[in-house]
C-alpha cells in the first residue's frame, strides 16, 4: 500500500555553510555567490553579467560550453561564505558535492513534495496527500480516492506528468496515460528534475494560481522580486503556456505573498536561499503551495521577466543582498501587463521534420520584449516569447496564444513519393 512521507530533518540553511570574512563577503552584504549553468539553456542576459561581473561560475561541462563562447570565471569549488544559485535543476547532484550538509538536506526536502507537504502539515492540518511507487499507483482502489485530486511525479518539472482528476473515469484515463508515457518525461531531463518512479497523489486546490521568484537573506527573511499570474485555457489545462506580472498583481497580492514565505520559513529555516515557488490562493485568501524549487527562479532563464518588467536582475538581488523599490519600479507601471509565453504542443514529433512561424506566432503581439527560439527535441518547447501588453487588450493579444493548439503555426513538408522505378 502506499505510504505518506515521513518527510526530512529540517534544519536551518546556510549556503556555503559557515561564513568566513573574505574580501567578497566584506564588499557586498551576502558574499559573492557561484554560478551554476546548464547547457540546456542560458540567456544572454545572465551570460553578459557573468562576463561584466566576473562572479564565479561551477566549473562543469555546461560551463566549459558557455566558456567556449564567452569569458567566464570558472570555479571548481565553493568557497567559505559563498551562496549557489543555479539556472535549473539539472545539476543539483554536483552542488550537492561542494555545498554545506544543511543546503544539501534543504535541496532534496524541496524537490520531494511529499516530505515538503509533511514538513508543512503544521499549516495545512486538513491537506490530503500521500506518495506511492508507479506500481502502487496502478493498484490503487479508485473508489477509494477522494476526488478531486491532482497526480504527479514526486520529482518534476516543466508542468510534466501532472493530472488533474475529477472523477474514476478520470482516474482509470490518468493511470494508462502514466504508464504508456511516463519514461519520456525524462527524454531531457535527469532524475534530479524529473523522476518517474514514485507520485504524489494530493488534495486539488480550487484557485488562482501564482509562481514567487524570492530569496531568503542571511535571517530567514524573505525578499520578493517578482509574482507571476498564472493563466490556463479551462481547469483541465496544467500548462505553463502563460504567466504574467503587472502592477495590479504585485498590488493585489505581495503582502499575501510574503506572509506565506515568512509563515512556511518559521518552519523551514532556509536562509541565504534563493526559491521559485507555485502557489494558488483560494477564494477566502489562504495561500497554499503547490511546490517548492530551490537554489533558482523561474527555471530557463525566464526569471528574466523582471528584468524586462521591472528592470531588476532577480540574481543580482540576491548576489547583491539587495531588494527591489517596489513603491518607486511600479510608480509608472497603471494598466501595463508583462507577459512571459512557452510555446509547447502536446503530443509533438519534434523528430519529425517541421518549420515554426515564429513571426505568425508574435503577430497578435503589440510589444514583442524579446523571442528566444528553442529546439523542441533538447528543450522542450517551441519558443519562449516576453511581451508587454495593456492590460484592456487582453482579449486580442494573449488569449489567442493561450487557447491556441498552435497548428496554425506549425509547417511539415510533403512527403517525397517514392522512386517508382525501386518499386
Amino acid at each position: 500500500m502506499p505510504v505518506q512521507s515521513s518527510g526530512l530533518k529540517i534544519l536551518g540553511v546556510r549556503i556555503g555553510g559557515m561564513r568566513y570574512p573574505n574580501e567578497r563577503t566584506e564588499r557586498n552584504r551576502g558574499g559573492s555567490t557561484m554560478f551554476v549553468l546548464d547547457s540546456q539553456y542560458t540567456s544572454n542576459e545572465l551570460l553578459d553579467f557573468l562576463e561584466s561581473s566576473h562572479e564565479p561560475v561551477l566549473d562543469n561541462d555546461a560551463a566549459k560550453m558557455w566558456a567556449r563562447k564567452r569569458t567566464l570565471n570558472l570555479a571548481a569549488d565553493l568557497k567559505p561564505g559563498e551562496r549557489i544559485i543555479t539556472t535549473s535543476e539539472m545539476h543539483l547532484d554536483q552542488v550537492k558535492e561542494i555545498c554545506a550538509p544543511e543546503t544539501s538536506r534543504a535541496i532534496d526536502l524541496c524537490k520531494d513534495k511529499a516530505a515538503m507537504r509533511a514538513a508543512l502539515k503544521p499549516l495545512y492540518p486538513d491537506y490530503t496527500f500521500f506518495s506511492c511507487t508507479a506500481r502502487e499507483l496502478r493498484e490503487l482502489d479508485p473508489k477509494a480516492i477522494s476526488y478531486p485530486v491532482v497526480v504527479k511525479p514526486v520529482t518534476g518539472f516543466f508542468s510534466l506528468g501532472i493530472y488533474p482528476v475529477f472523477n474514476e473515469s478520470e482516474w482509470h484515463e490518468a493511470v494508462a496515460d502514466i504508464a504508456e508515457h511516463s519514461h519520456e518525461w525524462q527524454s531531457g531531463y535527469n532524475e534530479n528534475v524529473v523522476n518517474d518512479n514514485a507520485f504524489l497523489v494530493e488534495s486539488y486546490i480550487e484557485g488562482d494560481e501564482y509562481a514567487l521568484d524570492a530569496y531568503y537573506d542571511d535571517a530567514g527573511a524573505p525578499v520578493m522580486l517578482n509574482i507571476f499570474a498564472h493563466e490556463f485555457a479551462d481547469r483541465e489545462d496544467t500548462s505553463d503556456r502563460l504567466y504574467y506580472c503587472s502592477k495590479r498583481v504585485m498590488d493585489a497580492q505581495f503582502d499575501r505573498m510574503e506572509a506565506f514565505l515568512r509563515e512556511v520559513n518559521a518552519l523551514l529555516g532556509f536562509r541565504g536561499f534563493p526559491i521559485h515557488v507555485e502557489v494558488r490562493v483560494t477564494s477566502s485568501g489562504r495561500v497554499i503551495p503547490i511546490e517548492f524549487n530551490p537554489l533558482r527562479f523561474a527555471g530557463l532563464c525566464n526569471t528574466d521577466l523582471s528584468w524586462f518588467a521591472w528592470g531588476h536582475k532577480t540574481y543580482e538581488c540576491f548576489l547583491r543582498d539587495t531588494r527591489p523599490d517596489w513603491p518607486r519600479v511600479l510608480a509608472a507601471k497603471d494598466g501595463i501587463a508583462y507577459a512571459m509565453i512557452i510555446l509547447q504542443k502536446d503530443g509533438f514529433d519534434p523528430t519529425r521534420p517541421y518549420t515554426f512561424d515564429y513571426d505568425a506566432a508574435c503577430k497578435t503581439l503589440s510589444h514583442v520584449l524579446d523571442l528566444r527560439v528553442l529546439d523542441y527535441a533538447t528543450q522542450g518547447a517551441f519558443c519562449f516569447i516576453f511581451a508587454e501588453v495593456p492590460e484592456n487588450r487582453w482579449e486580442e493579444e494573449l488569449a489567442p496564444l493561450l487557447r491556441s493548439t498552435l497548428d496554425e503555426f506549425i509547417a511539415y513538408p510533403p512527403e517525397r513519393e517514392s522512386d517508382p522505378r525501386r518499386r
